[in-house]
């Protein structure tokens, strides 16, 4: 699987998966496209509330948007599961722009970096983003968790302790400070341990920023 794929392919109508978290019929279209089905989630894909997202080699991965997300509920009358889509529109540009924005103030460090990387053959919007791991770096110290709940106290990013504790310790608590509240500019939630992880030489990144909004 290669960058350049992901020009050949068509992503379907209400592309989105299950609220559940069940694969929709519209993912396992763009997968088999890809080829990439028989993979298995984890080996070359994943994907979350927002986004589906492709690994294609140690340093980068394609990042597709979802439209919104599919009603578990089936609906009797219609013969149809209920597609809601997403009000606050598209995830993967919204985290393109908060990268933008932490350039800006000199926060990029903290970011797995996302930027357009082209459409797909009927015009649907792909990104491409920094890869990184996981998992990822010693344990922190009893004094820096003990300073990262401190800190995340002020935050409503909803970040992994263990996570902040590590950024405490490699980036110092000044940036750390930076960055929380440049997280409340953004409005940026869900920094749980899924969305955060540690570059190749054990730099604490977050991966998934874009958070997510929707009230349905």
């Amino acid at each position: 699987m290669r960058v350049e794929d992901f020009k050949t392919i068509i992503v379907p109508e209400n592309f989105g998966g299950f609220y559940g978290g069940d694969w929709s019929d519209e993912m396992i279209n763009v997968l088999n496209q890809l080829s990439c089905l028989e993979d298995g989630e984890g080996e070359t894909w994943s994907y979350g509330a927002s986004k589906m997202v492709f690994y294609i080699d140690a340093e980068t991965v394609v990042k597709l948007p979802f439209q919104g997300l599919i009603d578990d509920d089936y609906d009797q009358e219609d013969g149809e599961f209920i597609f809601h889509e997403f009000e606050s529109g598209n995830y993967c540009q919204i985290e393109e722009e908060i990268y933008d924005a932490a350039v800006d103030e000199g926060l990029e460090m903290f970011f797995a970096g996302t930027r357009f990387g082209g459409f797909t053959a009927n015009g649907y919007p792909f990104y491409i983003s920094e890869r990184v791991n996981q998992c990822g770096g010693k344990a922190p110290s009893q004094n820096s968790l003990k300073r990262a709940d401190e800190m995340s106290m002020y935050s409503m990013g909803e970040f992994s302790r263990f996570w902040l504790a590590r950024a405490i310790e490699w980036y110092g608590e000044e940036l750390v400070g930076r960055l929380i509240d440049f997280v409340n500019d953004q409005r940026i939630n869900d920094l749980t341990g899924g969305n955060t992880g540690y570059r190749a030489d054990g730099a604490p990144v977050l991966l998934d920023y874009s958070g997510f909004r929707e009230d349905f």
